[in-house]
């Protein structure tokens, strides 16, 4: 009997145990409930209608219409400014116009429209949420701006009227992971120029192999474990080989896509050789062609690196580029880096201990061949203007050793803010405001190893604080829900 009413009493505790743990885990969930301003649904929406008419839209404007089009069924306003940038405004609310300013700012560029889907979501689920009376704050601004081939133009050209003093700024991007940052890289655009006085001469050699490389196009979400193709290596590596082996050739055209500052896909390249060469030289060009078409072919399906041979001496062109300028341009893709600048146990890492894995950044981005001229444009970033200034010089040696005119044309500075109170209240926010679930989250500050949108955004008013956001593809509910309770709640009490 007694035994019977322990097991009675202990039946109690338990039940009054687990009575007790949901009522502590109701009153949590509407304590974090409180918080949550984001529909699943509707936010997953936005991004799956982007991604179906993705194949619809052929450029950045086109793009921008969408966006536009698609607020304007919304029933909210925007307005598009001369340089292509799409931007959307709210007042603020009655009695709330003394506080600061919130801006959210996204890059829209067609070429990495694929990989940018959570930023651009996240931008319009703020700009929808301008019609929910429950979100109530300061001045909002959403500015979706003209990046086409990143050449941050549309920021760069902003009208500082949008960007009012003391606002607080979130830069939006996606990547594979999320984090925030204050700093960024710098950069410059700079130019070598190859030119003498006559940059033709006749043809000599009685063969012509046509190569073309293609189909470099970002497919959706690629996540590999190769870089981009360089076609500008390519190009380097085929003059390469054919001054090694001592082999006598011309060339009658070098043609890159003007992909602004990304990466040049496409190239087409006339090499004139002699008969007697052909064989060994197509063999060699088989192999590379193929090597190359396999190690990207799972990324890039559409990749191809064709040949065709031109036998017929009367299809040949009388007129070719000067042979001095070709080794100029030989010797210069040769000599100057392009790919990242990595630190090693010979380099000084006077980073502030910041982990960097790199400090700098050299690619050519292209290459101009007017009436035979040679202009090679070259994009290049680092940690600070010391390194910038650094890799510049090397690029300079290299164009002034080879008979080549080096020239800066834009220099950009790098970005760093060291107003560190709002980050860390975002941090807190991060893991305060999204559900129970989640609350182990964390949203690392980490630095930005290239350059970014916001060394312009800097440039437009006094007392800015902008932060970077780099938005994963399965957080961007979490950040867009951290952002609108921060436009709500700017103060920072709530956390």
């Amino acid at each position: 009997m007694k035994k019977h009413h322990h097991i009675q009493h202990k039946g109690r505790i338990i039940l009054a145990i687990i009575i007790l743990i949901s009522i502590i885990f109701f009153i949590s969930f509407k304590l974090v409930k409180r918080f949550d301003m984001v529909n699943k649904q509707v936010y997953h929406n936005y991004s799956l209608d982007l991604s179906a008419n993705i194949e619809h839209l052929n450029s950045t404007e086109d793009i921008l219409t969408y966006i536009s089009d698609w607020a304007e069924r919304q029933g909210v306003p925007s307005q598009m400014d001369e340089y292509k940038n799409l931007i959307f405004q709210k007042p603020a609310t009655n009695g709330k116009e003394a506080l600061p300013p919130t801006i959210i700012c996204v890059d829209i560029d067609y070429q990495t429209i694929n990989n940018n889907l959570s930023d651009i979501s996240t931008a319009q689920y703020i700009v929808a949420a301008a019609n929910d009376k429950n979100l109530t704050g300061g001045p909002l601004t959403v500015i979706f701006l003209n990046n086409e081939n990143d050449s941050k133009i549309g920021a760069e050209n902003l009208d500082p009227k949008f960007i009012k003093p003391e606002s607080n700024i979130f830069y939006l991007t996606s990547n594979d992971i999320s984090y925030s940052s204050r700093s960024s890289f710098a950069r410059s655009i700079s130019q070598i120029e190859i030119n003498n006085e006559n940059n033709v001469e006749n043809r000599n050699c009685d063969t012509m192999i046509k190569i073309k490389i293609d189909g470099i196009n970002p497919s959706a979400n690629i996540i590999s474990k190769h870089k981009e193709p360089s076609v500008i290596s390519q190009l380097q590596s085929i003059l390469t080989r054919l001054r090694s082996k001592s082999t006598n050739f011309q060339i009658a055209n070098i043609s890159v896509d003007d992909n602004g500052n990304l990466n040049p896909r496409s190239l087409e390249f006339d090499l004139l050789i002699n008969k007697y060469d052909l064989d060994s030289y197509t063999k060699w060009l088989d192999n590379k062609s193929n090597k190359f078409v396999k190690k990207y072919k799972k990324d890039y399906p559409d990749i191809s690196y064709k040949y065709e041979v031109v036998s017929d001496v009367n299809s040949l062109p009388n007129t070719v580029f000067n042979s001095e300028n070709i080794k100029s341009l030989s010797n210069i893709l040769y000599t100057i880096k392009n790919g990242d600048y990595s630190f090693n146990d010979n380099e000084e890492n006077n980073t502030k201990n910041q982990d960097l894995r790199i400090y700098g950044k050299n690619y050519i981005s292209g290459i101009e061949t007017k009436d035979y001229s040679i202009k090679l444009n070259i994009l290049t970033e680092a940690y600070d203007k010391t390194y910038l200034e650094q890799i510049n010089t090397e690029n300079s040696t290299a164009a002034s050793i080879f008979n080549a005119k080096y020239t800066i044309e834009k220099d950009i500075p790098s970005f760093e803010n060291k107003n560190e109170l709002l980050i860390k209240m975002l941090a807190k926010a991060y893991t305060k405001v999204n559900l129970f679930t989640n609350r182990n989250a964390t949203l690392p500050e980490k630095w930005d190893e290239e350059f970014t949108t916001c060394s312009y955004l800097l440039e437009k008013n006094d007392n800015l604080n902008i932060i970077h956001l780099s938005i994963s593809r399965n957080d961007g509910l979490n950040i867009t829900n951290v952002l609108l309770n921060y436009h709500k709640w700017p103060t920072g009490k709530w956390i």
